[in-house]
Protein backbone atom coordinates (compact mmCIF):
# COMPACT_ATOMS: atom_id res chain seq x y z
CA UNK A 1 0.00 0.00 0.00
CA UNK A 2 1.10 3.41 -0.59
CA UNK A 3 0.14 4.60 2.52
CA UNK A 4 2.25 2.03 4.32
CA UNK A 5 5.25 3.32 2.11
CA UNK A 6 3.95 7.15 3.05
CA UNK A 7 3.76 6.67 6.53
CA UNK A 8 7.34 4.73 6.90
CA UNK A 9 9.32 8.06 5.74
CA UNK A 10 6.34 10.39 7.77
CA UNK A 11 4.71 9.72 10.97
CA UNK A 12 1.60 11.89 10.50
CA UNK A 13 -2.16 10.88 11.72
CA UNK A 14 -2.69 12.62 8.21
CA UNK A 15 -1.04 9.54 6.91
CA UNK A 16 -2.25 6.79 9.51
CA UNK A 17 -5.94 7.71 9.18
CA UNK A 18 -5.96 6.61 5.07
CA UNK A 19 -4.05 3.35 6.40
CA UNK A 20 -7.04 2.58 8.10
CA UNK A 21 -9.20 3.43 5.63
CA UNK A 22 -7.16 1.35 3.37
CA UNK A 23 -7.62 -1.31 6.02
CA UNK A 24 -10.93 -0.76 6.34
CA UNK A 25 -11.74 -1.06 2.08
CA UNK A 26 -9.93 -4.44 2.41
CA UNK A 27 -11.93 -5.81 5.04
CA UNK A 28 -9.45 -5.99 7.62
CA UNK A 29 -11.21 -4.38 10.10
CA UNK A 30 -9.49 -5.72 13.22
CA UNK A 31 -6.05 -3.73 11.81
CA UNK A 32 -8.19 -0.73 10.68
CA UNK A 33 -9.39 -0.33 14.64
CA UNK A 34 -5.41 -0.99 15.65
CA UNK A 35 -4.74 2.32 13.07
CA UNK A 36 -7.43 4.42 14.38
CA UNK A 37 -6.54 3.05 18.24
CA UNK A 38 -2.84 4.56 17.11
CA UNK A 39 -4.14 7.87 16.05
CA UNK A 40 -5.94 8.38 19.04
CA UNK A 41 -3.05 7.32 21.34
CA UNK A 42 -1.20 10.37 19.74
CA UNK A 43 -0.09 12.70 21.92
CA UNK A 44 0.66 16.27 20.74
CA UNK A 45 3.45 18.54 22.43
CA UNK A 46 3.30 22.38 21.59
CA UNK A 47 1.66 23.74 18.09
CA UNK A 48 1.14 20.92 15.32
CA UNK A 49 -0.85 21.49 12.42
CA UNK A 50 -4.68 21.64 12.53
CA UNK A 51 -5.08 18.82 10.29
CA UNK A 52 -3.28 16.47 12.82
CA UNK A 53 -5.94 17.55 15.09
CA UNK A 54 -8.91 16.99 12.60
CA UNK A 55 -7.43 13.60 11.48
CA UNK A 56 -7.25 12.61 15.47
CA UNK A 57 -11.49 13.64 15.41
CA UNK A 58 -12.21 12.25 12.55
CA UNK A 59 -10.34 9.02 13.63
CA UNK A 60 -12.67 9.00 16.79
CA UNK A 61 -15.81 9.07 14.32
CA UNK A 62 -14.58 6.53 12.27
CA UNK A 63 -13.39 3.60 14.96
CA UNK A 64 -16.90 4.31 16.47
CA UNK A 65 -18.76 3.39 13.42
CA UNK A 66 -16.18 0.62 12.87
CA UNK A 67 -16.29 -0.95 15.58
CA UNK A 68 -20.19 -2.69 16.15
CA UNK A 69 -18.70 -4.24 12.27
CA UNK A 70 -16.14 -6.26 13.69
CA UNK A 71 -17.46 -9.94 14.54
CA UNK A 72 -16.62 -11.88 17.21
CA UNK A 73 -16.44 -15.56 17.91
CA UNK A 74 -16.92 -17.21 21.62
CA UNK A 75 -15.76 -20.82 21.60
CA UNK A 76 -17.34 -23.24 24.32
CA UNK A 77 -16.14 -26.46 25.54
CA UNK A 78 -17.78 -29.40 27.82
CA UNK A 79 -16.90 -32.22 29.34
CA UNK A 80 -13.21 -31.48 29.70
CA UNK A 81 -10.94 -29.19 31.92
CA UNK A 82 -9.36 -26.49 29.93
CA UNK A 83 -6.01 -27.37 31.55
CA UNK A 84 -5.84 -30.69 29.28
CA UNK A 85 -7.11 -28.66 26.26
CA UNK A 86 -5.04 -27.48 23.17
CA UNK A 87 -7.07 -25.14 21.35
CA UNK A 88 -5.65 -23.61 18.16
CA UNK A 89 -7.46 -20.88 15.69
CA UNK A 90 -6.40 -19.84 12.38
CA UNK A 91 -2.59 -21.45 14.07
CA UNK A 92 -2.56 -19.36 16.62
CA UNK A 93 -3.19 -20.98 19.76
CA UNK A 94 -6.03 -19.57 21.95
CA UNK A 95 -4.89 -19.52 25.47
CA UNK A 96 -7.33 -20.47 28.60
CA UNK A 97 -8.36 -16.71 29.36
CA UNK A 98 -9.33 -16.32 25.52
CA UNK A 99 -12.50 -18.63 25.95
CA UNK A 100 -13.69 -16.48 28.49
CA UNK A 101 -15.43 -14.02 26.34
CA UNK A 102 -15.82 -13.37 22.58
CA UNK A 103 -13.00 -13.32 20.77
CA UNK A 104 -13.22 -10.64 17.55
CA UNK A 105 -11.91 -11.14 14.06
CA UNK A 106 -12.12 -10.35 10.38
CA UNK A 107 -15.08 -11.17 8.47
CA UNK A 108 -14.15 -14.45 6.25
CA UNK A 109 -13.60 -18.34 7.07
CA UNK A 110 -12.19 -19.26 10.35
CA UNK A 111 -11.01 -22.58 11.57
CA UNK A 112 -10.85 -24.25 14.96
CA UNK A 113 -8.93 -27.32 15.68
CA UNK A 114 -9.28 -28.75 19.35
CA UNK A 115 -7.16 -31.60 21.18
CA UNK A 116 -7.70 -33.80 24.34
CA UNK A 117 -5.86 -36.26 26.11
CA UNK A 118 -7.01 -40.05 24.91
CA UNK A 119 -9.28 -38.11 21.62
CA UNK A 120 -8.70 -37.30 18.15
CA UNK A 121 -8.70 -33.42 17.38
CA UNK A 122 -11.76 -32.46 16.26
CA UNK A 123 -12.10 -29.27 13.89
CA UNK A 124 -14.55 -27.42 13.07
CA UNK A 125 -15.09 -24.37 10.46
CA UNK A 126 -17.17 -20.92 10.68
CA UNK A 127 -17.41 -18.32 8.59
CA UNK A 128 -18.45 -15.05 9.87
CA UNK A 129 -19.84 -11.43 8.36
CA UNK A 130 -19.73 -8.00 9.83
CA UNK A 131 -21.59 -7.72 12.79
CA UNK A 132 -21.78 -11.46 13.73
CA UNK A 133 -21.67 -12.58 16.89
CA UNK A 134 -21.26 -16.50 16.73
CA UNK A 135 -20.29 -19.42 19.13
CA UNK A 136 -19.43 -22.99 18.63
CA UNK A 137 -19.27 -25.74 21.35
CA UNK A 138 -17.27 -28.61 21.90
CA UNK A 139 -19.13 -31.27 23.57
CA UNK A 140 -16.27 -33.50 24.55
CA UNK A 141 -19.00 -35.51 27.22
CA UNK A 142 -17.16 -38.99 28.25
CA UNK A 143 -13.92 -40.14 27.15
CA UNK A 144 -14.33 -42.21 24.43
CA UNK A 145 -11.17 -44.14 24.42
CA UNK A 146 -12.13 -45.66 27.84
CA UNK A 147 -10.12 -48.35 28.52
CA UNK A 148 -11.15 -51.84 30.71
CA UNK A 149 -10.01 -52.43 33.95
CA UNK A 150 -7.39 -54.54 34.15
CA UNK A 151 -8.85 -56.71 36.89
CA UNK A 152 -11.78 -57.31 34.04
CA UNK A 153 -9.60 -58.23 31.47
CA UNK A 154 -9.01 -62.50 30.95
CA UNK A 155 -5.64 -63.79 31.33
CA UNK A 156 -4.02 -66.06 29.11
CA UNK A 157 -2.70 -69.60 30.43
CA UNK A 158 1.38 -69.57 28.85
CA UNK A 159 2.16 -71.77 26.86
CA UNK A 160 5.17 -73.77 26.88
CA UNK A 161 6.61 -75.65 23.09
CA UNK A 162 7.68 -78.76 23.24
CA UNK A 163 11.71 -79.29 22.08
CA UNK A 164 10.10 -82.13 19.36
CA UNK A 165 7.99 -79.33 17.78
CA UNK A 166 10.60 -76.63 17.69
CA UNK A 167 11.62 -76.26 14.36
CA UNK A 168 14.29 -73.42 13.13
CA UNK A 169 12.97 -70.14 13.03
CA UNK A 170 12.78 -68.44 9.39
CA UNK A 171 14.41 -65.07 9.67
CA UNK A 172 12.61 -62.27 11.64
CA UNK A 173 10.87 -59.29 9.96
CA UNK A 174 9.59 -57.48 13.08
CA UNK A 175 13.00 -55.09 12.88
CA UNK A 176 12.00 -54.53 9.24
CA UNK A 177 8.64 -54.10 9.86
CA UNK A 178 9.75 -51.29 13.15
CA UNK A 179 11.79 -49.43 10.68
CA UNK A 180 9.31 -48.79 8.23
CA UNK A 181 7.33 -47.56 10.56
CA UNK A 182 9.71 -45.19 11.60
CA UNK A 183 10.69 -44.35 8.53
CA UNK A 184 7.32 -43.26 7.36
CA UNK A 185 6.32 -41.87 10.15
CA UNK A 186 9.37 -39.74 9.72
CA UNK A 187 8.76 -38.64 6.00
CA UNK A 188 5.15 -37.87 7.44
CA UNK A 189 6.17 -35.19 9.37
CA UNK A 190 9.00 -34.10 7.28
CA UNK A 191 6.49 -33.14 4.93
CA UNK A 192 3.63 -31.67 6.94
CA UNK A 193 6.82 -29.51 9.11
CA UNK A 194 7.39 -28.45 5.30
CA UNK A 195 4.12 -27.38 4.51
CA UNK A 196 3.53 -25.73 7.56
CA UNK A 197 6.83 -23.94 6.97
CA UNK A 198 6.11 -22.87 3.53
CA UNK A 199 2.94 -21.77 4.65
CA UNK A 200 4.59 -19.68 7.70
CA UNK A 201 7.11 -18.18 5.08
CA UNK A 202 4.73 -17.13 2.43
CA UNK A 203 2.34 -14.94 4.98
CA UNK A 204 5.44 -13.62 6.14
CA UNK A 205 6.04 -12.39 2.63
CA UNK A 206 2.45 -11.05 2.34
CA UNK A 207 2.64 -9.07 5.64
CA UNK A 208 6.27 -8.37 4.84
CA UNK A 209 7.23 -6.70 1.50
CA UNK A 210 10.23 -6.62 0.64
CA UNK A 211 11.12 -6.68 4.22
CA UNK A 212 8.95 -3.96 5.65
CA UNK A 213 6.41 -5.31 7.91
CA UNK A 214 3.07 -3.91 8.06
CA UNK A 215 2.67 -0.36 9.29
CA UNK A 216 5.80 -1.19 11.05
CA UNK A 217 3.69 -0.92 14.74
CA UNK A 218 4.79 -2.69 17.80
CA UNK A 219 1.91 -5.45 16.84
CA UNK A 220 3.00 -5.48 13.24
CA UNK A 221 6.35 -6.20 14.53
CA UNK A 222 5.72 -8.61 16.92
CA UNK A 223 3.56 -10.83 14.37
CA UNK A 224 6.19 -10.72 12.12
CA UNK A 225 8.98 -11.84 14.21
CA UNK A 226 6.44 -15.01 15.37
CA UNK A 227 5.79 -16.27 12.07
CA UNK A 228 9.92 -15.90 11.05
CA UNK A 229 10.77 -17.86 14.19
CA UNK A 230 7.82 -20.55 13.17
CA UNK A 231 8.85 -20.51 9.53
CA UNK A 232 12.71 -21.23 10.78
CA UNK A 233 11.62 -23.66 13.48
CA UNK A 234 9.39 -25.88 11.19
CA UNK A 235 11.72 -25.89 8.65
CA UNK A 236 14.23 -27.05 10.52
CA UNK A 237 12.17 -30.32 11.88
CA UNK A 238 11.14 -30.69 8.14
CA UNK A 239 14.51 -31.54 7.41
CA UNK A 240 15.48 -33.27 10.34
CA UNK A 241 12.24 -35.38 9.99
CA UNK A 242 13.38 -36.26 6.38
CA UNK A 243 16.93 -37.28 6.93
CA UNK A 244 15.76 -39.71 9.89
CA UNK A 245 13.08 -40.66 7.85
CA UNK A 246 14.57 -41.75 4.89
CA UNK A 247 17.59 -43.61 7.19
CA UNK A 248 15.20 -45.62 8.68
CA UNK A 249 13.33 -46.67 5.79
CA UNK A 250 16.53 -47.65 4.19
CA UNK A 251 17.03 -49.96 6.97
CA UNK A 252 13.87 -51.47 6.64
CA UNK A 253 15.00 -52.45 3.14
CA UNK A 254 18.21 -53.91 4.17
CA UNK A 255 16.46 -55.88 7.84
CA UNK A 256 13.77 -56.91 5.43
CA UNK A 257 16.51 -58.78 2.59
CA UNK A 258 18.70 -60.21 5.65
CA UNK A 259 15.82 -61.57 7.65
CA UNK A 260 18.37 -61.78 10.73
CA UNK A 261 17.18 -63.74 13.98
CA UNK A 262 16.95 -67.04 12.30
CA UNK A 263 18.57 -69.09 14.85
CA UNK A 264 17.05 -67.67 17.79
CA UNK A 265 14.30 -65.06 18.64
CA UNK A 266 15.20 -61.46 17.72
CA UNK A 267 16.04 -58.82 20.32
CA UNK A 268 15.19 -55.56 19.05
CA UNK A 269 15.97 -52.75 20.34
CA UNK A 270 14.39 -48.82 18.62
CA UNK A 271 15.31 -45.74 19.94
CA UNK A 272 14.53 -42.17 18.34
CA UNK A 273 15.01 -38.15 18.82
CA UNK A 274 15.27 -34.95 17.08
CA UNK A 275 17.48 -35.58 14.01
CA UNK A 276 18.57 -39.08 14.93
CA UNK A 277 17.44 -43.39 14.81
CA UNK A 278 19.06 -45.87 16.19
CA UNK A 279 18.12 -49.68 15.92
CA UNK A 280 20.02 -52.09 17.94
CA UNK A 281 19.81 -55.98 19.40
CA UNK A 282 21.07 -59.46 18.43
CA UNK A 283 19.07 -61.49 15.79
Amino acid sequence: MPFLEAERHFHAPTVLIYRARAFEKLGWLLQAKSSYQEILNEQFIGTVPREFRAAQEEARGELEELSPRIPSLQIFVRGAAMADLHIVLDRYPVRGPSLKRPILLNPGEHHITLSAPDRDPERRTVVLAEQDRKQIVFDLGAPPREREPAASRPIAAPVEASPADASPAEGSLVPAAIAFTVGVAGLGIGAMSGVLALGSSSELEDRCPDRRCGGGSVEDLREAESLRTSAQTLGTLSTVTFIAGGAATAAGVVLALVRPGGGRPAQVGLGAGPGWISVRGSF
